[in-house]
């Protein structure tokens, strides 16, 4: 019979219910008993390999934990197991020190403290996803992510809602900084709001941050995605109380797990990553990241390529030390325009040199997708033309998304360049199959 503590099972069932995958990695075993540091562990190699949670009979058979509905906000739960390994920390530590306060032993007593301070900041710390790995551990890894994109959907990270596009880059994965790039006017802040309410529906928890827009439109324009009503019909207030009680009852009025923000709230590139430390997001949006003021200060001497070039460097270092996708939105130059309407695919002859103001941000981006307007020799105009400008492995192909209103539908059309792989591996498979037959 396993042992858990009360707070231990709050905390994990909170966990699993609001879908806090960032705050159960992020919690060390230092403070736990053998069986909930086994447990604990187990559950993570679990998140970590399938990027979800195990099901409630996963904890039953794997750990002998039955999981509860826990009724608070996750918070609570998350705060009582930190205050409980808090405890267990600082007890040990007031022993020792007022023994040395008695024998008037300063420095003994601040490195008593300084030492507290530093386990402090490890507890909730997820440090197996940093530092080296045997090639055993190693090994481990690459089969539980064959076996999960060959049997599964090829989706490792948070899916973007347009299965072309996952079935390609295998959704935004931990420690990747992805950047959307187009001309202004063209829809990056839709795009963006569209990939954050995908990430969203799967039960993610997300920040989006505006750097031009503020949050009243954002939500405005969220609540369009989410109800494909026309966004413009809210700034009119031409809604029905029908449409209000509609909405009252869809998931945004009651999730706790989707933040947005404006440049009133974050400035900078050191504000961002504290409002992540706080909120302790799944995945991170950053619309028009290039007026960000970037961590390191800038002489009034440096130019605007340099300090975009340095946001995109804090923001790389943020997805990396957070563990996230961090998505941004870039704009192309205007040499990206005259080039484009050169061809019938206008993305077919853009390319990262076409990222305004640094060179950098192609370099540091796993995915870059571009986005374009239709040409004025395409009759439909409801529609946006997108392509991998860069891919983490490799990626390469184009496809058509729908971009209208009434209602409003991103929706995707189709490829334009490029083969489905997972289309592809099933006409493969399909082959032998059939070549196995002839035999």
């Amino acid at each position: 019979m396993k042992t858990y503590t009360q707070e231990f099972v709050d905390f994990v069932s909170s966990s699993v219910k609001y879908g806090q995958k960032g705050a159960f990695l992020a919690l060390t075993s230092d403070s736990l008993n053998p069986d909930e540091a086994q447990c604990l562990e187990k559950a993570k190699t679990f998140v970590r390999s399938f990027n979800r949670f195990p099901s409630e009979s996963w904890f039953k058979d794997e750990c002998e934990l039955p999981l509860i509905d826990t009724k608070d906000p996750f918070d609570y739960y998350r705060d009582r197991i930190y205050k409980k390994a808090i405890y267990k920390l600082v007890v040990p530590v007031l022993q020792s020190a007022s023994e040395a306060i008695r024998d008037r032993d300063p420095l003994s007593v601040v490195d008593m403290f300084n030492g507290f301070l530093s386990k402090q900041k490890e507890l909730f710390r997820d440090t197996s996803e940093h530092g080296w790995l045997s090639a055993s551990e190693m090994s481990k890894q690459f089969i539980e992510e064959y076996q999960t994109n060959r049997l599964g959907s090829g989706v490792r990270g948070i899916p973007t809602g347009w299965d072309f596009v996952d079935n390609q880059m295998g959704g935004h994965q931990k420690g990747d900084l992805n950047t959307i790039v187009a001309r202004p006017g063209t829809g990056k802040t839709y795009v963006l709001l569209k990939m954050a309410y995908e990430a969203l529906k799967q039960n993610n928890r997300v920040l989006f941050v505006s750097m031009e827009m503020s949050k009243k439109l954002l939500f405005r324009r969220l609540v369009g995605i989410s109800t494909k009503a026309n966004p413009e019909m809210f700034k009119k207030y031409e809604v029905s109380t029908h449409f209000l009680s509609f909405f009252s009852n869809t998931d945004l009025p009651k999730t706790d797990n989707f933040f947005l923000a404006d440049s009133g709230d974050i400035r900078s590139t050191t504000e961002l990553d504290m409002a992540i430390e706080t909120l302790q997001p799944d995945i991170v949006f950053v619309d028009s990241s290039y007026l960000l003021i970037p961590q390191k200060k800038q002489g009034s001497n440096v130019s605007r390529r340099e300090i975009i070039s340095a946001v995109a460097e804090d923001l790389k270092a943020i997805a990396i030390k957070r563990v996230i996708p961090v998505v941004q939105s870039m704009q192309f130059n205007r040499q990206a325009k005259a080039d484009s309407k050169k061809a019938e695919n206008p993305l077919s002859k853009t390319g990262l040199e076409n990222i305004a103001e640094a060179d950098v941000v192609g370099q540091l981006s796993s995915v870059v997708i571009g986005l374009a307007s239709p040409t004025s020799s395409d009759t439909d105009k409801d529609f946006r033309y997108m392509g991998f400008l860069k891919g983490r492995e490799g990626e390469q192909g184009a496809w058509k998304i729908r971009y209208s209103f009434s209602p409003v539908n991103f929706d995707f059309l189709e490829v334009i360049d490029g083969e489905d792989p997972v289309q592809q591996e099933e006409n493969e498979d399909a082959n032998l199959d059939e070549a196995n037959f002839n035999e």
